[in-house]
């Protein structure tokens, strides 16, 4: 297989885990849809994988992999303990609601296609102009499908109230958009920065594609009535157009990309000091750009749901109640944690919407630990690469500050098994690491 056969297979595999997630954004309270759209994706990604493995030189798995396959077990004992309900087992772990397993694993599918991007243009930088320009004809079809879901979702909202009459099943249909576009802020970081200055016309006009689609997905997640989608695709997009200006002016670029780079560089230093100050040039902007789009739309800030809500309680304050049923909950078994806690106590769901705090109630103390050594294992694992150093240092960067938006959403607002936080493990913490190169 070509480079261009296999930039060109790889981009028929994103779209269709667009498709399959749109698809169930559209169908909120209907189940899993489009199975067959899932199916083909993981087809297609495996077969690229496997063409990635027989012409690599050693494939390597990682030692945090080792922790999160205990973390997976430990779910699967407390379970087997509290329940012995195969259900709640199909639920947690492999459900196309929520599984953990399936969605890190679609992560790490969709990861693994994409890094190998890398390879091809190192091995020959024609093959970049082949991936910018299949890009700019993706992102087009990628509106698309989201105009489309948009389109269909508008017809049942609200006349007082920018929300659909039926949110019956949102947070599911939200997760799945906040996977798309955690998906596609990546897959754009990536060509950016092989790209670098070259393209220049074609990755801006892909940029700004690619940010109209972020603005309509933050609608799309308050019309569905989904405050933690809307923050959480707003996030990405800051964090998306921060990495874009940064390697617009070239001495941001040389020193936060250009030098081996540290954990510590991103918080104490010069990195740091250019890095805040992009963040926040950019933070004052977007704020006067909504406060702006806002005054001359007329819009009346109460219409949308992260304002306001039925009764007049405001949804940061139904989640900040929900956290005196913790104590409660975490006293029944501080050590081990019961995976039905909340039904054993409070009341079914009464769960505190908090990824940490649900880690210690529902996993005790041991899954909790599992969970932190994982991902600090992750983090140093992600900073020891040194291959293309330029572009490993953007992806570091990004996926920094990836992992801290999202996970501050997490813990803030979700409980442990949130779909989106865990294919976000699989793309940042990929378990596999494939050392490209032709076999001798």
């Amino acid at each position: 297989m070509g480079g261009l056969m296999y930039i060109a297979f790889s981009f028929v595999t994103f779209l269709y885990f667009n498709i399959y997630i749109f698809d169930n954004v559209k169908i909120m309270n209907g189940g899993s849809v489009s199975l067959l759209l899932l199916a083909i994706c993981f087809c297609l990604s495996f077969y690229l994988i496997l063409y990635q493995a027989i012409k690599s030189n050693k494939i390597h798995i990682r030692k945090s992999t080792l922790l999160l396959v205990l973390f997976y077990i430990y779910v699967l004992i407390r379970i087997t303990i509290d329940t012995k309900n195969i259900e709640m087992f199909k639920s947690y772990l492999f459900s196309t609601s929520g599984g953990m397993i399936t969605f890190y694993v679609l992560g790490l599918f969709l990861t693994l296609v994409l890094k190998y991007f890398i390879h091809i243009v190192s091995n020959d930088k024609k093959e970049l102009k082949k991936i910018v320009y299949i890009y700019l004809l993706y992102i087009l079809l990628h509106s698309y499908f989201l105009i489309d879901t948009y389109a269909y979702l508008i017809q049942g909202v609200r006349n007082d109230f920018f929300t659909l009459v039926d949110v019956s099943g949102h947070q599911r249909s939200a997760s799945f958009l906040v996977m798309n576009f955690i998906f596609m802020s990546a897959l754009f970081i990536h060509i950016r920065l092989l790209s670098h200055d070259k393209f220049k016309k074609i990755i801006f006009l892909s940029s700004m594609i690619l940010y109209v689609n972020m603005l309509i997905a933050i609608i799309l997640s308050q019309l569905i009535g989904s405050n933690n989608g809307a923050v959480t695709i707003t996030g990405i997009l800051f964090l998306t157009i921060l990495i874009q200006i940064s390697l617009s002016f070239k001495e941001h670029s040389y020193i936060l990309f250009k030098y081996n780079l540290k954990p510590q560089s991103l918080f104490f230093g010069l990195a740091s000091r250019k890095l805040y100050a992009s963040i926040f040039i950019l933070l004052v902007s977007f704020m006067l750009f909504a406060l702006l789009v806002m005054l001359f739309l007329n819009i009346e800030r109460n219409t949308f749901r992260i304002f306001e809500c039925s009764g007049g309680l405001s949804p940061m304050t139904s989640r900040i109640s929900s956290y005196n049923n913790f104590l409660v909950q975490f006293n029944v078994s501080p050590v081990f944690g019961n995976i039905i806690v909340d039904r054993l106590t409070t009341g079914d769901g009464t769960y505190v919407h908090n990824t940490i705090v649900s880690l210690l109630t529902h996993l005790g103390l041991v899954g909790f630990f599992i969970f932190m050594f994982y991902i600090i294992l992750s983090f140093k694992e992600l900073y020891i690469d040194n291959q293309y150093l330029f572009v490993t240092n953007g992806l570091r960067i990004y996926y920094t500050l990836l992992f801290m938006g999202v996970f501050s959403i997490a813990v803030i607002g979700t409980f442990f098994t949130w779909s989106p936080l865990w294919f976000l493990f699989g793309c940042i913490f990929p378990a596999l690491y494939i050392e490209n190169g032709t076999k001798k």
